[in-house]
């Protein structure tokens, strides 16, 4: 199950090329290298500290209970096999930056993907080499090609907006359903504005949404729907010039 939920991961043209047998694709691809190690590196890093705190009996079973739910939540899968909320703190750690990752462009997934999260950290590069060298001509490349500023702008975009829509978000739970602790209404608004499923607090893996009120059940699904849909296409239709220049 852990390796089909991985594969629904990838971007299903990659599949494509796969199954045609062309898998220079595959190798050539900088977001499906980086989801790799990603998924590697955080679910080694959660076995190794449920096999050192004796969570589990053997490495094996750690492996399989911590590489499960990270994967998991990085695909928005959303499944849970344990209530990570009585691992070790290390490991809960683990777990809540997997909220903020998900999986490869054209996959199932929704939220900020991997390839957003790469171009960002060699924005960030550039941007230090250009502050320690001001006449260096330096790029962001993905794949060996070179990335329009438009571009990149746009991703940077996306990332800004879905963690201010996670802020504002939270703060309208706390008001909307009376009673929410400030953890839950954080955790609950990234579970659904990025289709994670389960998240921390009164929305753990073994709890539910049923204690919240009707008007947030009702904004949390239009938030679900927005992060699937992808938030940029959902506010663009409420745009007049939009609808000017479409007919």
């Amino acid at each position: 199950i852990t390796l089909f939920m991985f594969l629904g991961g990838v971007d299903f043209v990659l599949h494509y090329q796969a199954l045609r047998g062309n898998w220079r694709p595959l190798w050539n691809s900088t977001e499906l290298v980086h989801y790799v190690l990603i998924c590697f590196a955080l679910g080694m890093t959660v076995s190794l500290v449920l096999w050192l705190d004796n969570d589990y009996d053997s490495l094996w079973e750690s492996m399989r209970f911590g590489f499960f739910q990270v994967i998991s939540l990085l695909t928005t899968t959303g499944y849970a096999t344990a209530d990570y909320e009585f691992w070790p703190t290390m490991a809960q750690y683990i777990i809540f930056f997997s909220l903020f990752i998900a999986a490869c462009s054209g996959s199932t997934t929704s939220g900020v993907r991997i390839i957003h999260i790469v171009v960002f950290f060699r924005f960030m590069r550039r941007m230090i080499i250009k502050m320690a060298r001001p006449f260096a001509v330096t790029t962001v490349n993905v794949d060996g090609r070179i990335l329009d500023m438009s571009l990149v702008n746009n991703v940077l975009g996306l990332i800004a907006l879905h963690l201010h829509m996670l802020l504002l978000g939270s703060v309208l739970i706390s008001f909307l359903s009376p009673g929410t602790d400030w953890w839950t209404s954080f955790t609950v608004m990234m579970a659904s504005l990025w289709n994670t499923g389960p998240a921390f607090g009164d929305i753990g893996p073994t709890e539910n949404y049923s204690h919240l009120s009707d008007v947030a059940t009702w904004f949390l699904s239009l938030v679900m729907l927005a992060g699937r849909f992808d938030i940029f296409t959902v506010m663009i239709l409420f745009y007049p010039s939009f609808w000017k220049t479409t007919r």
